[in-house]
Parts: structure tokens; sequence; C-alpha cells
């Protein structure tokens, strides 16, 4: 239906930059390859990171980089996998990556996979990091029309949903592969219990006579642009509630709109057959997602802390 799908598994990607890292070495990305006998590969062990890196008046910058680098050693260790680096050498390498690949703006994927071992557990699983870039330049979207998938996000009881594990995206991809694409740009995910929880790739946000609510942690990932929108809200005195949100509740709200690395922040027109709001881009939502452009590109002076300088 929409060039500006929320989902990128239904969207042309563009090509990876040409030089990545990987296990401590800078090489083309022909030379980065991954035995088919990768234990992460057969049982999705791998953790990862998406991060977005911006063009400023000082440069590329890359956004929240400290706070994504912390989630993948968290979900790093929920796994029980050790990291053989250290933050500040990570955080190196990215911005080592982004000169050598002459880019402002683009997309960061960072990767913690284990390596050869096809028995489910193994002690001496030898775990490997692997960094590469995307050019990702930024684009006005335009609001989007979601419908409510058969597939539901795992019950909290049976993985760590903090944690950003490539294991856990089985659900999202069933659901983003399944939706209609000739009517709508991507899949509204409930929780086990019938609740809101996100989208395959994204969070989501209502707003309700001025206030604004979203899915409280649980089912879902709580995302770092997620807790973007909410600082910012907080710098607006724009009330937020996270809180279980029924879709009645959200059919009904006056606004909504998506969240995430990706997606940065993008409107919803509809959900399922249902229209919200005017159909147009709302008052809140429109005075979030300046705010958000404005931090990313260092042009908010009080979230300036929120950018690593390539």
């Amino acid at each position: 239906m929409s060039n500006n799908n929320e989902n990128h598994a239904h969207t042309t990607l563009p090509s990876v930059a040409r030089f990545v890292w990987m296990d401590r070495a800078y090489m083309p990305l022909s030379s980065a390859t991954v035995p088919i006998t990768a234990h992460s590969l057969h049982y999705g062990t791998a953790v990862f990171e998406g991060i977005r890196f911006y063009e400023t008046d000082k440069g590329p910058a890359v956004f929240r980089l400290q706070d994504h680098i912390y989630r993948l050693f968290a979900s790093a260790n929920a796994m029980s996998m050790r990291l053989e680096h250290d933050e500040d050498e990570l955080t190196r390498v990215v911005c080592e990556l982004i000169r050598r690949n002459n880019l402002a703006d683009g997309y960061v994927r960072m990767i913690a996979y284990y390596g050869d071992g096809i028995s489910l557990t193994r002690d001496d699983l030898q775990t490997h990091i692997a960094i590469f870039l995307l050019p990702w330049p930024s684009k006005k979207m335009k609001p989007i029309r979601l419908q409510i998938s058969k597939f539901r996000k795992s019950d909290p009881r049976t993985i760590i949903h903090r944690a950003k594990v490539a294991g856990h995206y089985v659900n999202s991809y069933l659901a983003a592969s399944s939706f209609d694409q000739s009517r709508y740009d991507g899949a509204l995910m409930l929780d086990c219990d019938g609740w809101v929880a996100e989208t395959t790739v994204a969070n989501i946000f209502s707003v309700k006579d001025s206030i604004l609510f979203t899915p409280k942690p649980g089912s879902i990932l709580p995302g770092i642009t997620r807790d973007t929108v909410l600082k910012l809200a907080q710098s607006m005195s724009i009330q937020c509630i996270e809180s279980n949100v029924s879709m009645d509740h959200l059919k009904h709200s006056d606004e909504v709109f998506i969240t995430g690395t990706a997606s940065e922040v993008i409107p919803v027109k509809g959900i399922d057959e249902a229209d919200i709001g005017e159909g147009a881009v709302g008052h809140i939502t429109s005075q979030l997602s300046n705010a958000f452009n404005e931090s990313v590109r260092g042009r908010n002076s009080e979230f300036l802390s929120w950018l690593t300088r390539a």
C-alpha cells in the first residue's frame, strides 16, 4: 500500500556500507562471514542493537549510543553471554566506521552472537561481535494504517522482553509477513491477554484529551526511541500514562503514532477499518516529532548529552 511502510521487512533496504568491523578487525563487507555451524544461527541466541546517526552542524553524531551499548550488554547478560569488549571500545569502533564509510546519516547494526556449536547448551561457546552500517537518510513519513495481527506477543513468563534477542523476533516476522499489504502499512500486535503491545518493529503511543498513553513494559521491548519521546514529553509538560491500553481506547484516540530507531516518529491514521482522529497528523504528534528531529540533529540544547560526535 505504501512505500513508507513501518515494517522494514517490506521495504527496499539500502546497501550495507563497504567497511565493517568484526572480532576487533576492520574489513570489507565481503570478508565478514559466519559459519553455518554458528549456534546463534540455529537457535536465535544473538543479541543486537539498531542505532541511528545523523548529520549535524558539527558533523555526524550518533544518537543515544551509550544507551544502546548499555542495552546490548544487558541483553547479553540476560542470555548469559560474555562480551570480551568494553563500552569505550565499541563507541570508538562505531565512530571510526562512520568516518571510514564517509557517511553523514545512517543506521548502525551491532550484533553479538555465538560461534561454532550446534548443541543447545555448551560451556565453551565463543562470542563474536560484528558492526556494520547502512546509509539511512531521514525522510518525513506520511501517516500509516495498521492491521491488527492474529499473531500475538509472547507471554512475558516465556521470554525476557527487555532483552533485544534475535529469537524473540519470530512472532514479529510472522506478523510482518501476513498482514494485508494491499490495504495496510504494517501489523499491530496484541499481548497474550489482548492488550495493545506494539507493532512488529516499533512501540506505540496514543493521545486522548491531550494526555499521552503508551503500553507499560511487560510484553513489549521498552525502546530507546520510546524513552526519548517520554523524556521529551516530560520536558514539554505533556502528561504521559504508561498502562494497559485496550483496542477500544486506541481506536477512539485523538492521535496515534509509533516510535522506533528506524521508524523515528510516524503518525498512524487508522487501525483496521477505524480512522484515528481526522486522519491527519495530530498536534501533539507533530510537537513530539519536531522535538525529536531537533534533538537528533543537535539543535535541542537540553538534550545534547544524547549525542556522540563521530
